[in-house]
């Protein structure tokens, strides 16, 4: 897992050298590294609660013979947590390897990695795809913070021309 998100960390820091300023490449890889965080742990906070559907005549809880929530179409090697690292990295990275079902998820686990795999792949970015998808949506981000500031200044422009004042 580790091998997997190892490569995309690095070409943050690649980026940041290549255009002179490191802090944009540390930015870039904080904002992968909370995304892909966030996922994870909403992952695990889904599945580690049980399903919900379930009636109350089954026992979800842990125990030292079963482990607790929801165990369906995961692997009882790996567990709830592993599991869920490895859904949330994998959907990150567009890898395509799984170790449990991502359908046997719960509604919030299955959302967070149709959400990851929604967004195209750019938190970590497998197949070539992370950092320029991650860096497109910066400029598509600054584009209409510009648009936004620029708005301002006109209205503002507009009411002082036509003598209103605020």
């Amino acid at each position: 897992m580790i091998l997997m998100v190892l490569l995309a960390a690095g070409l943050t820091n690649v980026f940041g050298r290549m255009v002179g300023n490191q802090l944009q490449g540390f930015a870039l890889f904080g904002s992968m590294a909370i995304l892909s965080l966030a996922g994870v742990l909403a992952i695990y906070a889904a599945e580690a609660d049980g399903n919900s559907n379930f009636g109350p005549h089954i026992d979800q809880t842990a125990s030292e013979m079963q482990a607790g929530g929801n165990m369906e179409g995961k692997e009882v090697r790996f567990g709830i947590a592993n599991s869920a690292l490895f859904a949330g990295l994998t959907t990150d990275a567009s890898c395509g390897a799984v170790n449990a079902m991502h359908d046997s998820l719960t509604p919030l686990g299955g959302a967070v990695t149709m959400f990851n795999i929604q967004l195209g792949e750019i938190i970590w970015g497998g197949v070539g795809s992370g950092l320029y998808g991650m860096l497109l949506f910066a400029i598509v981000a600054m584009f209409i913070a510009g648009l936004m500031v620029g708005e301002h200044r006109n209205i503002s422009a507009r009411n002082w021309k036509c003598g209103r004042s605020r």
